[in-house]
């Protein structure tokens, strides 16, 4: 938690609000360095990094359905269409993620870079229960997107991407 108030922190004293374009954390490190942004969240959150280790990313895509953690646990990424929880017809994501949030408190929900939703923290004892719940409301666990779909998404928050949203859903129907 120390660290992410460090990063917020140093967003905060030192982005540009001035213009909305550059108002971005990328753009701190981009002119002040890798080595000044680390020592600065170093020296806020009272913490020493490691030297960073080599990592190579092989896959940008999620993982959907069930899969078990390194901690034996499990998790569920569940597809959510174009990054909004919905109830749309047979298939009420909204309702099933609240009704299981209610019924497993200790379940974790987190949101993906590709705009899902993972749960995470599942006990093997609770995965026939948040199977049961999903399947009620109409959630697939397997097979839930095509690869089009999977790969097709938009920012609501800007126009162009709101109409590229609504064309997508409209060459991507169901």
């Amino acid at each position: 938690m120390d660290v992410a108030k460090a990063v917020l922190t140093i967003h905060r004293d030192f982005g540009d609000r001035t213009d909305r374009k550059h108002a971005r954390l990328k753009y701190i490190v981009a002119e002040r360095g890798a080595d000044w942004t680390r020592a600065e969240i170093e020296k806020r959150a009272n913490v020493k990094f490691e030297p960073a280790r080599p990592f190579k990313f092989t896959s940008t895509g999620d993982l959907y359905g069930w899969h078990q953690a390194v901690d034996e646990k499990w998790f569920l990424t569940l597809f959510v269409e174009t990054g909004r929880v919905k109830d749309a017809g047979e298939r009420r994501l909204k309702t099933a993620l609240r009704r299981i949030a209610e019924k497993f408190p200790g379940l974790e929900f987190r949101l993906s870079a590709n705009q899902n939703v993972i749960l995470a923290n599942i006990a093997e004892t609770d995965k026939a229960g948040v199977n049961a719940l999903l399947a009620e409301h109409g959630v697939k666990t397997e097979n839930q997107a095509s690869v089009l779909h999977a790969a097709s998404m938009a920012c609501p928050r800007c126009p162009p991407a709101a109409r590229a949203g609504g064309i997508r859903a409209a060459c991507c129907p169901d």
